[in-house]
């Protein structure tokens, strides 16, 4: 009988269990298991630890056959073994322990075996995270290289543009109509969508009965506007719709001939004069387990950037009202004034000529957990010219099974509106 048996028998006949005999040797009951199931062998201090608890010799304990004693070898039951036998006995049995392990060997071969395995699992695994972060360094180098190519290649292109135009502007100065120009805009108007373009052109060559006229078009639509000639430069204002594509042209009339040259053209007209708008919200919320009451707080932040640099007209003064509201199933709730709160209570941010930022806490919110309720953290800034950036910030909604669900916006997703269109 083998000794994980052995130690099975002893124990039932002993009325022990698994838990009770672990807790004697002090050890888990899943080592007694793996013991009785053969898969693990007991430590020598253990071996000796059962054969004490259950009274038997060594001999008995390993090879699963009683010794036969003479009376004489025989002690009372009273009479305890001393230590030194027990070391004895040890010494005696040390072989036949090393043949119960080499007669396990397959077994144990077969542990070792699935530790291998599970090494060698944890190496691959530590190899291919190793290689897919060297990987994904790799990308990322190669992203970033991208974008240096890309950036180069917008550089480029930008210089190149500059050079063309820069040639242009020479040749029409040296060979063209127009020997001079400027171009200047005032008086935008956004809920009309207009602005008043000032136009000046001297042109090379001006024969008593010449005219000249200046056509505008923009968004596919062409506006002309005679000139008026005064001391070799022709002058005209004209009102034009306002729009991010503006071409301005000169045509001049001599002796019945008509001749057209492009003066300038005006990108992003409309664009430059808005305001960039971000922000995000870092909103928490938690919910007593077993309660239905739903607990809010955090912080919202809001950035406010101006694409033009004026030191006459900052950002600041370019914000008309700049609020937050709590929206609870689509109704506002709560209102906070950021120029207000914010700039009084110093919880502004970057203040200059291009930029501000409003950084606002928002105080615990305590309400009881309905299906479907949607709580959204909101923005709104209305700039000098009337119009409306809006932007979610993050929205929370309790769903079915009465967990929340967060839905965090990423920057830029405010929404622009222009005022209405006034005819």
């Amino acid at each position: 009988m083998n000794i994980h048996l052995k130690i099975q028998e002893l124990r039932k006949n002993a009325g022990l269990s698994q838990e009770a005999l672990a807790e004697q040797l002090g050890v888990s009951r899943q080592a007694v298991s793996k013991w009785e199931s053969g898969i693990n062998i007991p430590d020598i201090d253990k071996i000796i630890a059962i054969s004490k608890i259950f009274g038997v010799s060594l001999s008995e304990l390993l090879t699963g056959e009683k010794e036969e004693t003479s009376a004489a070898e025989t002690a009372p039951e009273s009479a305890p073994v001393p230590d030194e036998k027990y070391e004895e006995l040890l010494q005696q049995h040390l072989m036949q322990v090393d043949a119960m392990l080499k007669e396990s060997g397959r077994k144990k071969r077969s542990g070792w075996s699935i530790a291998f395995r599970i090494i060698a699992a944890v190496v691959a695994c530590y190899l291919v995270l190793f290689y897919v972060d060297k990987l994904q360094r790799m990308e990322n180098n190669i992203n970033n290289l991208q974008s240096n190519v890309g950036n180069i290649r917008t550089d480029i292109n930008h210089q190149i543009y500059s050079i063309q135009k820069e040639i242009s502007e020479s040749l029409k100065k040296e060979y063209g109509l127009i020997s001079d120009y400027t171009l200047d805009y005032r008086d935008m108007d956004f809920p009309r969508r207009t602005v008043v373009l000032d136009i000046s052109a001297s042109p090379r060559l001006w024969n008593e009965g010449d005219s000249m006229a200046f056509i505008v078009e923009t968004d596919g639509e062409q506006i002309s506007c005679e000139g008026i000639y005064n001391n070799g430069t022709v002058y005209a204002e004209i009102e034009v719709p306002l729009s991010d594509n503006i071409q301005v042209s000169a045509l001049i009339t001599n002796g019945g001939t008509v001749k057209q040259e492009k003066i300038d053209e005006l990108h992003e007209l409309l664009s430059m004069h808005l305001l960039e708008v971000d922000g995000h919200g870092s909103i928490r919320s938690s919910r007593v387990l077993g309660d239905d009451k739903l607990t809010m707080s955090g912080d919202i932040s809001v950035y406010v950037h101006s694409r033009l640099y004026d030191e006459s007209q900052p950002v600041l003064s370019r914000i008309k009202s700049a609020t937050f509201e709590l929206i609870e199933n689509g109704k506002a709730t709560q209102t906070v004034d950021l120029m207000k709160d914010c700039l009084d209570n110093t919880f502004a941010g970057v203040i200059d000529n291009v930029r501000i930022d409003f950084d606002y806490t928002v105080g615990t919110i305590e309400r009881t957990m309905k299906v479907g309720d949607t709580y959204e953290f909101v923005a709104t800034i209305v700039d000098s010219n009337d119009v409306t950036y809006k932007g979610i910030l993050e929205s929370i909604m309790v769903t079915d099974d009465l967990s929340v669900e967060h839905n965090k916006r990423d920057y830029g997703e405010f929404e622009v509106t222009l005022p209405e269109k006034v005819e």
